[in-house]
């Protein structure tokens, strides 16, 4: 069985743009996503939800841009070909002496 590839509705219309409608709608999503934020802090938006939906209408963008990008990239064999994880030695790190605590010594005031 083949599996087909699952495409968000709302994603639909936006793989059929070209690239340069592409970044000009993101510049629009970025605009909107300003213009609920102020309207948040000014206590005039009505729905808090349209935030939230624009700012994933600019990563589902941002997503179809970078696809695009590595479907171009030389020696590619898929759209989503990431990068391959590269392993990272990690440090030894010198553990540092708990620092010396300062003993309090209290004066006792002689009576007179």
């Amino acid at each position: 069985m083949e599996k087909k590839k699952k495409t968000n509705k709302l994603a639909k219309p936006l793989r059929e743009m070209e690239p340069e409608a592409l970044a000009k709608e993101l510049g629009e999503a970025k605009k909107n996503v300003f213009a609920l934020r102020m309207q948040s802090v000014t206590q005039k938006l009505e729905n808090p939800k349209q935030a939230t939906a624009a700012r994933k209408q600019i990563a589902r963008i941002k997503t179809l841009i970078r696809e695009r990008q590595l479907a171009k990239a030389p020696g590619s064999t898929t759209a989503t070909n990431a990068p391959a994880p590269v392993a990272v030695e990690k440090k030894a790190v010198a553990k540092k002496a708990p620092a010396k605590v300062a003993k309090k010594t209290t004066k006792t005031v002689a009576a007179k």
